[in-house]
């Protein structure tokens, strides 16, 4: 993985485990639900942006062996891992007939 994209992962760890914790202090002063439910999505949406952007470089590193070798076996396993990451990501309508 490309250094910028490890540092742009690593980012939105850092901002989803802060969202985290004060999710946690807010459970623990007993906060009200609708500010602990805003900061829970600050959580989530911090995951799905690590999530996509770590997809992202697996999708380029994958079209580099896609490029490297068009029809042989490499090809078909960088699909395949692909697919599976996409599937994983809860991308449930991409449509692998388009690409």
């Amino acid at each position: 993985m490309a250094t910028e994209d490890r540092a742009a992962v690593l980012h939105r760890l850092r901002s989803a485990r802060g969202h985290l914790n004060a999710v946690i202090r807010m459970m623990e002063r007993q906060a009200p639900c609708d500010e602990v439910i805003d900061q829970l999505c600050a959580v989530q949406a911090a995951l799905r942006a690590a999530g996509c952007r770590l997809l992202e470089a697996d999708i380029r590193e994958c079209m580099r062996a896609v490029r490297s070798d068009p029809s042989g076996s490499d090809r078909d396993q960088a699909l395949d891992r692909l697919a599976s990451l996409v599937k994983a990501m809860g991308f449930t309508e991409f449509n692998w007939n388009k690409i």
